[in-house]
């Protein structure tokens, strides 16, 4: 097993990576230091491993600690590691679609018909599920950014999608605007009130009665999008919810 013998100290919401090495069996680990975190925390799921940390933990303590848990780590990936789950369905802007696989020369993931078509099953092909989705949801999201900035008469600097657990979108001073991936999940009414939200903070970065004005004025609908997001958004951590709504 190759160490790492690195003290630098992580740097909040800041994404770095460990390497687990076995041989010619690698494992990327992702790390980010969360101020709500009390205790390290590992994440495995279908499209890698994270690890969440407090933020008095360093890359060093970090990678000791994934050492100990290394075992444990590559028994679970196995689990999510496999082929595409032919036949599974997931919701793509609230409407559910059913994993097939095409065998056609294109490398394309496509959508036809409520059916997402994947060639070359292999343990990429996740990736590139996500990868497509998170196309088309940005595609959306510039779409409805544009209609509200109009309204609200403002400007964002550039918009961003990650993969955030806590919340569905987030806006700097600087106008900088990201968006959770998993949103592609939800329907086109949530995604452009969770856009909408956004935008409201370019004009007013605090919770308060002038932006729930703000938002009920550009998007009517964002009191039932919240409502929709507290009923089903734990559903959309998971890569391919089992439950739909």
């Amino acid at each position: 097993m190759k160490k790492k013998n690195i003290t630098t100290p992580l740097v909040a919401n800041q994404i770095k990576t460990i390497e687990l090495i076995n041989g010619s069996d690698v494992i990327q680990v992702k790390l980010r230091q969360s101020a709500r975190a009390k205790k390290l925390r590992i994440h495995v799921g279908l499209i890698g491993v994270r690890l969440v940390t407090p933020v008095s933990v360093n890359i060093k303590h970090a990678h000791n600690f994934l050492m100990t848990e290394e075992e444990w780590i590559r028994e679970n990936l196995k689990k999510f590691q496999s082929t595409v789950p032919i036949g599974n369905e997931i919701m793509v802007f609230g409407i559910p679609h059913t994993i097939e696989a095409t065998y056609t020369t294109s490398k394309k993931v496509q959508i036809e018909n409520n059916k997402i078509l994947v060639s070359k099953i292999d343990n990429n092909s996740l990736g590139k599920i996500k990868k497509y989705l998170s196309t088309l949801l940005k595609e959306k999201i510039y779409i409805y950014a544009d209609e509200i900035c109009k309204k609200l008469d403002a400007q964002y600097a550039n918009i961003s999608l990650r993969d955030q657990s806590g919340r569905w979108g987030s806006c700097s001073s600087r106008g900088r605007i990201s968006f959770s991936w998993r949103l592609a999940f939800t329907p086109l009414f949530v995604i452009e009130s969770v856009v909408a939200h956004e935008l409201c903070h370019l004009l007013e970065m605090s919770h308060n009665q002038r932006f729930w004005s703000l938002l009920a004025e550009v998007n009517p609908r964002c009191k039932e999008a919240d409502q929709w997001l507290k009923e089903n958004g734990n559903l959309l951590h998971h890569y391919i919810p089992k439950k739909h709504s």
